[in-house]
């Protein structure tokens, strides 16, 4: 950040003269007596308007008196006399930086370098001031001017590897940090750009060392104290961020950037209580705290209070109303509450795109070729290419992707990169990587690839670059896959959907045209290492075990209801209880709930981790041995299964579903359907007991399903995926013939 100058500097010069109001004024101005100056100076001049000096003098006195306008006012006299005059060029272009007016600044600067080209101050002035304009390339050569003359100079360096930085140009910044550090060890600001540069790099190793060295050195610089823990949150190492930021609690009591970063990791471990009890006293110490208010709607929506979540989540957006990410969590999580309808959600995240179109205008003008039959720039953004719950619907698009036909250009919002990120990498004929990027950037990117279609595979969910929708970067805009509702923003075109899980009632709460497929909206690549299909658990138990994989926030009053009555239909029945979220409070209340209900707690069981006999498996398919154990999955409401559906489907495990009023209470409906199992969507409550009740006492009908289901889903749409592919691409092929015949969506 600039920093400020001081004119004085520049101007204290006082010429060895006889006169003796000349010596006087000297002396007062030496002692910073600049009141009794002036109206010294003010004879002076009156006397002899052409005193250079004596303007100097003046300018520095109302300026050291706190009276900028006549302080350049007799700055701008002195330089009618000579403008080539360094002191005064150099006098107007600090006081222009000081007040933040860098372009101007700048003018003078230039005029100053140009009469002495080696005055390294105004050098350094210079590189600021065109840095804070973003004039980066004529930064550097100010920089460069220093560097020359003092190749060794700590403060020189860091500005020229901080110029290089932005200009993108690490590999170089890394080089000339890593001499600072050398010439200068002990300095903490050179070790914690080196590891911001040699983060940019990729280079994790350098990174640690030097974020870890940069905290060490300056042990009370909370900004570098909580750079390493996030760094290491960043490049996907939880726990031992976890640790880092819980290490600093106690060294730096009551700092709400502590508390909030140490339960806003929390959150992403499940430790949700925990979490809420940290955001608790940060917003004590700090109310007006709009970040602490969204990371603890995180924590109660985590700890199954969909409600609680949604009060934080508009207490921080009543703090900060142009934040767009709390927004979204905030649209969200109103998908989970029970009590709501569509005309209300709609009409929510019509609100929301006010705000975010407030003073922004979509492009109308593109120049992609209107030829219907070439080949088409296909770019898809999303945070979630990699290990996640959508890439096993998401890839098989992308692996088989008819190159001949479509580019593939991926927009990855996140740093995190393993196998699968790498596998997507391969499958795209272009990877761009967008995470810290802004939106302006972003939309100059896909706007630079020229893309046709552009595929947005987030809505509201997190890492989603909806903002970059809103200026709409290409002629066509899709929204897919992974959000249960309209986006609510009309630059988006299209939605992508099937006829279970939308219907034609649906048109209306959306500002997308929803486009059907003919099948099931998504398709299933499960992972390669899952567990072989089990014998029936009731056959070897004696009794029938129901499960629930879901995340807390799905399971509310009424699906705990509806629970009970279902366990009280089938006598002995067990239900296990299976997420990383339950903790003692959740489990405390849903004991109590199944208590006051009439049914016994004993039949209950919870667990947050996987039993060990299942660990051999590799990450994210070891709790596919734990649904094995299940024998029927009971679907949740309004807000239904999604991929675990599918896994316990994958496994031979059926789910029984209530088919609701939206997208979201729909989509396990929509899974049965693709393998032939409509048996299982019941469209009451009624209907769910019964159904769950019938299939629980015919175990013949529960083994057929386990023994078939796995052949039976590996040859329905959702895993024939070159068919599935060949869908999507006649979808865009489709929307884009309408756009060059001049239609546009309905």
């Amino acid at each position: 950040m600039p920093v400020k100058g001081r004119c004085l500097f520049y101007l204290v010069n006082v010429e060895a003269v006889k006169l003796e109001s000349i010596h006087q004024i000297g002396q007062l101005i030496r002692k910073r007596d600049f009141k009794a100056a002036l109206p010294l100076l003010e004879k002076l001049l009156s006397d002899d308007k052409s005193n250079i000096w004596a303007w100097k003098m003046s300018g520095a006195a109302h300026l050291e008196l706190g009276d900028s306008c006549k302080a350049m006012e007799a700055f701008e006299e002195g330089l009618r006399l000579n403008p080539r005059d360094k002191e005064l060029l150099s006098a107007i272009g600090v006081r222009h930086y000081d007040t933040g007016d860098y372009s101007a600044a700048q003018g003078y600067f230039r005029r100053v370098l140009e009469v002495e080209p080696s005055n390294i101050k105004i050098a350094r002035l210079s590189a600021l001031s065109l840095t804070a304009q973003g004039r980066y390339q004529e930064a550097i050569e100010c920089a460069q001017v220093i560097i020359r003359q003092r190749p060794t100079d700590l403060n020189a360096i860091i500005l020229y590897a901080q110029i290089l930085e932005n200009l993108g140009r690490q590999n170089e910044a890394v080089v000339a940090l890593r001499q600072a550090c050398t010439l200068y060890p002990d300095n903490p600001d050179a070790y914690y750009l080196l590891g911001r540069c040699s983060r940019t790099l990729g280079d994790t190793r350098t990174a640690t060392g030097a974020y870890q060295k940069a905290a060490q050195l300056s042990p009370n610089n909370i900004e570098y104290q909580l750079e390493f823990p996030r760094y290491l949150l960043e490049t996907g190492k939880i726990l031992p961020a976890v640790s880092a930021y819980e290490a600093l609690l106690p060294r730096f009591p009551g700092n709400t950037k502590i508390l909030n970063s140490l339960a806003n990791v929390l959150v992403i471990v499940c430790r949700a209580d925990e979490a809420i009890e940290h955001l608790k006293q940060s917003i004590a110490l700090n109310p007006d705290q709009f970040d602490a208010y969204n990371i603890l709607g995180n924590a109660y929506k985590l700890a199954g209070h969909v409600a609680d979540a949604d009060r934080c989540y508009s207490e921080s957006i009543s703090l900060n109303n142009a934040n767009h990410y709390i927004h979204s969590n905030r649209l969200l999580n109103l998908n989970y509450l029970a009590g709501i309808d569509n005309a209300a959600l709609f009409k929510e995240h019509l609100a929301w795109a006010e705000v975010a179109t407030s003073g922004k205008s979509p492009r109308v003008s593109f120049d992609n070729e209107p030829e219907v039959n070439r080949r088409l720039r296909i770019g898809y953004v999303s945070a979630d290419l990699r290990h996640h719950a959508i890439y096993y619907c998401v890839e098989p698009i992308i692996e088989n992707h008819d190159h001949e036909s479509f580019e593939v250009f991926c927009y990855y919002n996140k740093t995190i990169r393993d196998q699968v990120t790498e596998r997507f990498m391969n499958h795209s004929d272009h990877w761009r990587n967008i995470a810290g990027l802004s939106d302006g950037e972003v939309f100059n990117l896909i706007t630079d690839d020229k893309i046709d279609i552009l595929v947005d595979l987030s809505g509201h969910t997190a890492g989603n670059r909806l903002p970059v929708f809103v200026r709409k970067p290409a002629p066509i805009q899709v929204t897919y896959e992974c959000y249960p509702h309209s986006t609510g923003l009309r630059a988006i075109d299209y939605k992508l959907t099937d006829a279970v899980i939308d219907t034609d009632e649906d048109r209306p709460y959306h500002t997308e045209q929803l486009y059907f497929f003919s099948d099931c909206f998504i398709c299933y690549k499960p992972q390669d290492q899952t567990p072989a299909i089990t014998a029936l658990p009731a056959l070897k138990n004696g009794y029938v075990t129901f499960g629930s994989f879901s995340n807390l926030f799905k399971i509310n009053e009424k699906v705990l209801n509806l629970w009970c009555e279902v366990m009280k239909s089938v006598d002995d029945s067990r239900l296990i209880f299976f997420r990383r979220s339950i903790e003692s409070g959740a489990i405390d209340r849903i004991r109590d709930f199944f208590s006051d209900h009439g049914v016994s707690p004993s039949r209950l069981t919870f667990l947050n981790d996987i039993p060990d006999r299942w660990k051999h498996l590799p990450p994210g398919a070891a709790h596919l041995g734990l649904i094995s154990e299940v024998d029927i999955l009971l679907d949740t409401f309004p807000y239904s299964s999604h991929t675990i559906a599918l896994e316990a489907l994958w496994q031979g495990v059926p789910t029984v579903t209530l088919y609701g009023n939206r997208h979201a209470a729909r989509v396990c409906a929509t899974l049965l359907t693709a393998v032939g199992l409509e048996e299982l969507i019941a469209h009451s409550i009624e209907e769910y007991i019964s159904i769950v009740g019938n299939l629980a006492q015919n175990h013949g009908r529960l083994g057929e399903i386990r023994s078939t289901l796995r052949t039976v889903m590996e040859d329905s749409p959702l895993m024939r995926y070159k068919e599935f592919t060949g869908a999507i691409e006649n979808a865009y092929r489709d929307m884009w013939t309408k756009w060059c015949t001049g239609g546009r969506p309905a």
